[in-house]
């Protein structure tokens, strides 16, 4: 019956794949109803199949070891209680090849066997399998494949409850070129999950360290710059006036996307945290550009007298400046929430590959390009107006004018160059250095402008 059991296994995995989690669990209950005094060792193409009985009369001071080319497995002795027991492992060779990691990590592929362990001990004439919890019992040793560049790797197993490889009670203790050794608190089905850089992240470990330093520093000194901006504007009580309104909220919208970028180090080890990190950056920068749309709205109506025909500006300016950008937010992740986090490397960004960074770029050239018209019409106006000699509205608009020319093309370069990262790293460098000053630079302009 065992060996036609094994033979349904190859079948299955080779066309039902996506079955996989439940022929573990199956796997487990076929051992369960074998004989208790039988030790088996079957090998297959797909799978190695190791069951032995343990007398209840071995020492303290010992260890239970099964060993073998596909994988070696120690468990102390206090685990069986002093009780005759049996220890039943299964070791898929081939599944790994099949089963692609598509929750829990970014770019990671499983790199092991897969090596199912269980316990069993007779009770009322039949075989009882056993809930092993104890903190660094189980030692794993798995031969592992590294086909590409490693950025890190993990001591995992499935979670039936989450669908996913979980890493609670495994610890990585050694690791080489060729093998893997783990320390688990419990019995299940074990595997050693391998995490690459992206093929086009050129980036070392050293460097991106480097990066974090140059993002910190800047951002640490962006934030400062627009919170005491924010707080003049509160304090001086001219947020009443609209150009000052959109500035302020200009501001408040890079300051916390500058928070959340300096503040989200880490963030890609934990999968949803990474994403609730990346729908943050995509909607605080979004407004960002948003409310730069904004303010050409609010300087072409202030030039064509088309203000009195569009009632409350204010309210209408809130919500395409807020407004715009959460639709757009919300319509990425109704559409493509997986691709969410799914950065260059290990930033938790939007993701190139899957065409999820057009959410934001595409919304970025459109906002350009309007602004580019608003300039072109505002200009004509200025114009008018200089030649009208009406000065003191002339130099108002001159100052508007004046801030939206310098800060359109900083804006825009800048994430120009974090659209060409994955080319080269100078891109990042140069994205680093212009995310942290463009602040700067704007502030500067602002209180020119003021």
């Amino acid at each position: 019956m065992l060996i036609t059991q094994l033979q349904n296994f190859s079948i299955i995995i080779i066309y039902r794949q996506e079955v996989m989690p439940d022929l573990l669990y199956s796997m487990e209950n076929v051992l369960a109803a074998t004989s208790m005094n039988e030790n088996i060792n079957i090998h297959t193409p797909e799978i190695d199949l190791f069951v032995e009985r343990v007398e209840r009369n071995l020492s303290n001071g010992d260890k239970f070891t099964l060993s073998s080319y596909v994988g070696t497995i120690a468990l102390p002795v206090t685990v069986f209680d002093g009780k005759t027991s049996r220890v039943s492992v299964i070791v898929y060779k081939t599944v790994n090849q099949r089963w692609s990691v598509k929750k829990g990590y970014q770019n990671a592929q499983i790199g092991s066997n897969i090596m199912s362990v269980s316990l069993q001990q007779p009770e009322n004439n039949t075989v009882h399998k056993l809930d092993v919890n104890v903190t660094g019992a189980v030692i794993v040793v798995l031969p592992t494949n590294v086909t590409k560049r490693e950025k890190s790797r993990l001591c995992t197993y499935w979670s039936f409850e989450k669908s996913y490889w979980d890493t609670e009670g495994g610890t990585v203790l050694q690791k080489n070129d060729t093998h893997t050794k783990c320390r688990y608190d419990h019995m299940t089905n074990f595997a050693v999950l391998v995490l690459y850089y992206n093929d086009y992240d050129p980036v070392t470990e050293e460097e991106s360290r480097t990066l974090y330093i140059l993002t910190a520093l800047g951002c640490s000194v962006s934030i400062a710059c627009l919170l005491v901006c924010l707080i003049i504007y509160v304090y001086l009580q001219v947020l009443s006036n609209d150009t000052v309104m959109i500035h302020a909220n200009l501001s408040l919208s890079l300051m916390l996307a500058q928070l959340v970028l300096v503040t989200s180090d880490g963030a890609s080890k934990y999968p949803h945290a990474c994403k609730i990190v990346t729908v943050l950056l995509h909607f605080l920068f979004l407004s960002a550009f948003t409310w730069m749309l904004v303010e050409g709205v609010a300087l072409y109506f202030s030039c064509s007298r088309a203000i009195t025909s569009w009632g409350n500006t204010r309210i209408k300016y809130m919500v395409m400046g807020w407004g715009i950008p959460s639709v757009i937010v919300l319509v990425s992740l109704g559409a493509t929430f997986p691709n969410y986090g799914d950065g260059l490397g290990d930033n938790c960004w939007l993701s190139i590959k899957n065409g999820l960074i057009w959410s934001f770029m595409g919304p970025l050239i459109i906002i350009v390009m309007v602004n580019l018209v608003i300039l072109g019409l505002v200009m004509r106006a200025f114009l008018s107006l200089r030649s009208n000699s009406r000065k003191s509205e002339a130099a108002r608009i001159r100052a508007s004018l004046r801030a939206i020319v310098t800060l359109l093309p900083i804006l825009g370069i800048t994430w120009l160059f974090g659209l060409l990262v994955p080319l080269s790293d100078v891109f990042h460098y140069l994205f680093v250095i212009g995310n942290s000053t463009q602040v700067i630079i704007a502030l500067f302009v602002y209180h020119n402008y003021h």
